[in-house]
């Protein structure tokens, strides 16, 4: 009879199998940091160029984008908003947050 060398998942009958779950594991282990730091140093090298290129872009370069952006965002507060009014919610309020987002004709006028 052989003896068994028992770990928490399986039954090894012999050392080879062993020394082979242990390279196993540590191989995984490995992996695991050697990934984890590509990961860490990809984020940081993504986020330094990231802020290089857009501090070298002109001021008003995002200024075309800013009202589509804000009309989009007052356009779903309007549409939460009416589903708020029938649901439990602060519906009005939203409704409101979405009317000051939004740019139509006599907006200001509205406002005073």
């Amino acid at each position: 009879m052989t003896s068994a060398i028992l770990d928490r998942r399986r039954v090894y009958t012999s050392p080879l199998q062993v020394s082979n779950y242990r390279l196993t594991a540590a191989l995984s282990a490995a992996v695991f940091i050697g990934r984890s730091l590509f990961s860490i140093l990809s984020f940081i090298l993504v986020m330094t160029l990231g802020i290089r290129v857009l501090a070298q872009q002109p001021a008003d370069y995002f200024r075309p984008v800013i009202p589509i952006l804000e009309n989009s965002a007052g356009i779903i507060l309007i549409v939460a908003g009416l589903v708020m009014l029938f649901v439990l919610g602060q519906g009005i309020l939203t409704l409101l947050a979405g009317l000051i987002l939004m740019e139509f004709a006599g907006k200001y006028r509205c406002e005073r």
